[in-house]
């Protein structure tokens, strides 16, 4: 049977997901290719005990930058989202991700739920 079509709606393993940003799925799965990378470069900034807190945390200052180098490597390889997208739509994107990210099979498992926290931690000091 044929859904009436409906551009914000996606479905994902079964789950329907009301996206405020039409173009959020295909980002995502772009980003999602350097999943593997980004994980790998994270570890090795803790393995470094001169980067973390004294909660065994990153330090501020190295996710920050950590996180602007990796968010410019994604630029970089996905030419589809520019700057420009970004700041007219970025937190509706923010928005998506976090929707989809937690609708994960009903639970979030310790790498999301640790990307969520670092990505709305970075989200809030970007504002």
């Amino acid at each position: 049977m044929l859904m009436d079509s409906h551009p914000n709606l996606y479905n994902i393993s079964g789950i329907y997901l009301n996206h405020q940003f039409p173009f959020s799925s295909y980002f995502m799965e772009q980003i999602k290719l350097h999943k593997k990378l980004y994980n790998e470069e994270l570890d090795l900034l803790y393995e470094n005990p001169e980067h973390l807190d004294k909660n065994e945390n990153l330090r501020p200052e190295i996710l920050e930058e950590f996180l602007i180098k990796f968010s410019t490597n994604i630029l970089t390889a996905i030419p589809a989202l520019t700057p420009t997208i970004l700041q007219l739509t970025g937190d509706l994107y923010f928005e998506d991700f976090v929707t989809t990210t937690s609708t994960n099979s009903g639970y979030l498992n310790e790498p999301d739920a640790k990307l969520l926290q670092i990505l709305s931690a970075f989200h809030v000091i970007m504002k």
